[in-house]
């Protein structure tokens, strides 16, 4: 009885590693596939040239009071890493580099009354 759960054990290791192996070549096919993709996008970006380094420029905010006529803007920057931006006014110092939910707080302080 001893040898038939022996071989009975055997052949359960046997099955779970051909089973894992399968697993193994699935995900690793999975990576590859996920690989050739990001490869593409960063193709594309460097196609596109989009700003990559700190300081590049994305873009520019513009707001106007139409109660007191007051334009206010703002010039967006990458800050210190790509998911991080820097703020800069006319006339103020840039901001420290912050997130952008970080610099939503801090725009709605400057538009709502």
């Amino acid at each position: 009885m001893t040898n038939y759960r022996k071989q009975r054990a055997e052949r359960k290791r046997l099955r779970m590693s051909a089973m894992g192996k399968a697993s193994q070549r699935v995900q690793s096919a999975r990576r590859l596939e996920h690989m050739a993709e990001r490869l593409r996008e960063m193709a594309e970006n460097d196609v596109q040239n989009l700003p990559r380094k700190a300081g590049d420029a994305l873009g520019c905010l513009q707001w106007t009071d139409f109660g007191t006529g007051k334009v206010r803007r703002w010039t967006v920057r990458i800050g210190c890493r790509r998911d991080r931006i820097t703020i800069e006014a006319p006339g103020d110092a840039p901001s420290k580099s912050h997130g952008w939910t970080w610099f939503l707080t801090q725009l709605r302080k400057h538009l709502s009354p």
